[in-house]
């Protein structure tokens, strides 16, 4: 499965966020998308997944435009052939996830959102909080854990339904040494496992450990 973005283009008024970019992935594995802040990275990656419209340029997966992408009115219709998009995760930079809920009661409402049965969610979710050690925080709110445990939730949330295609936008932002090594040997795992991710970041050093 090839994920391929041909001459993307965003533009906001008269800036232009993003121009024709384009790149492909052919193989599963770890991969950076690079830049400063500002450079247009979660921009991308939100045309990517449809969450804004692609002004030109278009994404293709397994040769087939992407089902969610959005156009704008500006965009030509037809071209390749559309299908199914991948079983996706995104993890924004943001904290996306509900503060005055409880950690498993959100969870499988996340699985449920991604397809998953309420028992099905219910037994991802428990697995996620079990290997990520934070098995005890299940009926805690989000509000109460630390900043650390609420990524770890956050991520639980982009993985709970198994994706084959994970976009994680800044996935290391405000964690400690501890949980950073936490996420690193997980992403490994992963990649290992013959899932495909893009990881954006405005560190050099931080992307070059993953993507080699």
């Amino acid at each position: 499965m090839a994920l391929q973005m041909t001459n993307l283009t965003k533009r906001f008024g008269t800036k232009t966020a993003v121009d024709h970019l384009s790149f492909s992935i052919n193989e599963p594995g770890v991969y950076g998308l690079i830049g400063t802040n500002g450079a247009g990275k979660t921009t991308t990656i939100r045309m990517i997944l449809g969450m804004l419209p692609i002004d030109e340029g278009e994404v293709t997966w397994d040769g087939k435009r992407w089902r969610g992408q959005a156009t704008t009115k500006n965009q030509k219709p037809g071209g390749t052939a559309t299908q199914q998009s991948a079983r996706y995760g995104y993890m924004p930079e943001e904290r996306g996830i509900y503060m005055k809920t409880k950690v498993l009661e959100q969870l499988v409402y996340y699985g449920r959102l991604r397809g998953l049965g309420k028992s099905d969610a219910a037994a991802a979710a428990h697995h996620w909080l079990q290997k990520l050690g934070v098995a005890e925080c299940e009926n805690v709110l989000a509000e109460k854990l630390s900043k650390g445990n609420q990524q770890k939730i956050q991520l639980i949330s982009t993985l709970i339904h198994d994706p084959q295609l994970l976009f994680l936008d800044e996935p290391f932002s405000g964690l400690d040494p501890i949980n950073t090594q936490v996420f690193h040997e997980l992403i490994q795992e992963m990649a290992q496992n013959g899932k495909t991710i893009i990881m954006s970041s405005h560190q050099m050093s931080t992307v070059e450990e993953y993507c080699r």
